[in-house]
């Protein structure tokens, strides 16, 4: 099986509840949108329908009426700076065990551990 193309995999959420759900997407009517707002420091993940359309979702009970050019937010990414993100962790109920920065991108990994 060869894999979906780059745009079709953003459609991954309505791939999925039209898998599980037997929902009935018609992927290809749905745009991917990414928006960054800048005073919450977040990446939202939109998929925009291009078309006025009508979704079903027997697996959920669950029909719903999209107009053209309405969004889905699927997803956000929330941006910190380095030096917040114990304190993030401390207020989860995690304690920050250890951090890697990428040196040329400004990207971190952390590893926090419950307690």
């Amino acid at each position: 099986m060869s894999p979906l193309p780059w745009a079709c995999r953003r459609r991954g959420l309505p791939a999925r509840i039209n898998r599980e759900l037997s929902g009935n997407f018609a992927l290809r009517q749905f745009a991917h949108l990414a928006r960054y707002d800048e005073r919450r420091r977040r990446i939202e993940m939109h998929l925009v329908s291009t078309r006025r359309q009508t979704v079903s979702i027997p697996g959920a009970g669950i029909t719903a009426t999209f107009d053209k050019a309405e969004s889905i937010w699927t997803e956000a990414c929330h941006k910190s700076l380095l030096e917040e993100l114990e304190g993030i962790a401390h207020r989860c109920g995690f304690r920050s065990q250890a951090q890697w920065v990428d040196p040329q991108w400004p990207f971190a990994e952390s590893l926090w551990i419950a307690g």
